[in-house]
């Protein structure tokens, strides 16, 4: 067999014109201000996968995704696809708060997940806590405390971080530079804590400094503590509302989803930060679990997946 033949099989399109376009005419309407950004990133990715296709395949042949594994080629093209998919799905949300918030706010921040915090937060079903899994600077737990003051909700958001931001507790050297990976999480505290008094002063979260494991473990048991910020509050109870953007890895997103399941509200959210078909980190396997769960729906997928409960 030719090293750039495809083998003889029943194919499944995964870059067809017609097929982008059904999706694209499919999408909800998006907010007209972004379009023209998701217009440019499709072309992109359509550019992309031309330069990468053999003239031979054409840009919209029909390919197998089962030869992805063994094919590279075609593992970017499954990839390029999805990225296009996940361009295609996005909703972002128009607020100039959120937009001059991350002018200024260090962070990491899906421009869907803001869409669909501001969704979950305007159908929260109860006044029950809300709770972030990984902090960083600031910036997301920013957004959720605006958009629960936009929306007149006033339940009270905990946040839990201990700063370890490589998620292995590396202690040398960044590679290139003077600075240990200690002062780099420093230094990333000190902007959560500067960010968080300056945009959230009338409804700063509770965050406490720990793992998500000793986090879940403390509110299972109800226990009064002390937040970072030197205030007392008391854990435990349901929750309305949870964002999971701790380590990124399968096995220890599997677990927070187990935590936050047991005390989350009939009809309550759960929104996954890099969970998109594109993500890198490997959690599509647990998502495609989830939205088989007799207990979830999937509300959307922008392109992160916000699940709520049955």
């Amino acid at each position: 067999m030719a090293a750039n033949k495809l083998p003889a099989r029943e194919p499944i399109c995964i870059l067809e014109m017609k097929e982008l376009n059904r999706v694209h005419r499919r999408m909800p309407a998006a907010d007209p201000l972004c379009e023209d950004e998701r217009k440019a990133e499709v072309r992109y990715h359509l550019h992309r996968a031309a330069d990468i296709l053999p003239t031979q395949f054409g840009a919209v042949r029909c390919i197998n995704l089962e030869l992805g594994s063994r094919y590279p080629m075609i593992g970017n093209l499954i990839g390029l696809y999805r990225r296009v998919r996940d361009a295609l799905r996005r909703r972002t949300l128009d607020d100039e708060f959120v937009r001059w918030l991350g002018y200024a706010n260090a962070g990491m921040l899906n421009p869907g997940n803001a869409w669909s915090m501001d969704y979950a937060i305007r159908h929260l079903p109860s006044g029950h806590p809300v709770v972030e899994i990984g902090s960083f600077a600031g910036l997301s737990a920013n957004v959720i405390c605006h958009l629960l003051r936009k929306h007149g909700r006033r339940n009270a958001l905990f946040t839990c971080d201990n700063w370890d931001v490589t998620g292995q507790q590396k202690a040398g050297h960044i590679d290139g530079s003077v600075l240990t990976f200690p002062e780099y999480a420093d230094y990333v505290r000190a902007s959560f804590l500067r960010s968080v008094e300056f945009f959230s002063p009338g409804n700063r979260p509770y965050t406490i400094e720990s793992s998500s494991a000793e986090f879940f473990a403390k509110w299972g048991h109800g226990e009064s503590v002390t937040d970072i910020f030197g205030r007392t509050a008391r854990l435990g109870g349901s929750i309305s509302f949870c964002y999971v953007d701790g380590i990124h890895s399968c096995d220890a997103v599997r677990r927070e989803f187990e935590s936050v399941d047991a005390c989350l509200d009939t009809g309550g959210f759960i929104l996954f930060d890099d969970s998109s078909d594109s993500s890198p980190f490997g959690l599509s396997r647990l998502m495609r679990e989830i939205r088989g769960h007799a207990g979830y729906e999937l509300v959307h997928q922008n392109p992160n997946c916000l699940f709520r409960k049955r």
